[in-house]
């Protein structure tokens, strides 16, 4: 009987242990819409962030009507190179432009 109410007790250590130091994966639930036309997805996040999903290409891509601040990509990011190796481009080269004294593509879509 001490045998076995040690291994209990041992078991019930190791699992508390165990379930103390694992980090439950970061979860996301959102409603996904599908567009009749094009291929893309849309989802919403925190009630005001539009995102578009092109399954053509490798990213997702903010809509810029919601009211939210633009972010400024810079020319010779990595960012701004990935965008223009898929098309249409996001940030294509007549886009790029100085702000704050420093060269920026704004990112557009024709969507």
């Amino acid at each position: 009987m001490k045998k076995c109410l040690f291994h209990y007790l041992l078991l019930f250590s190791a699992y508390t242990y165990v379930s103390a130091h694992y980090n439950q994966p970061n979860t996301l639930v959102s409603t996904v819409t599908k567009n009749t036309i094009l291929p893309l997805f849309t989802l919403t996040l925190n009630t005001n962030e539009e995102y578009f999903i092109n399954i053509g290409g490798p990213y997702i891509v903010r809509n810029c009507t919601d009211g939210l601040p633009r972010p400024i990509v810079p020319c010779g990011s990595a960012t701004c190179a990935l965008t223009r190796r898929f098309n249409p481009h996001q940030c294509p080269l007549p886009q790029n432009t100085i702000i704050n004294g420093s060269c920026a593509c704004l990112s557009s879509n024709s969507l």
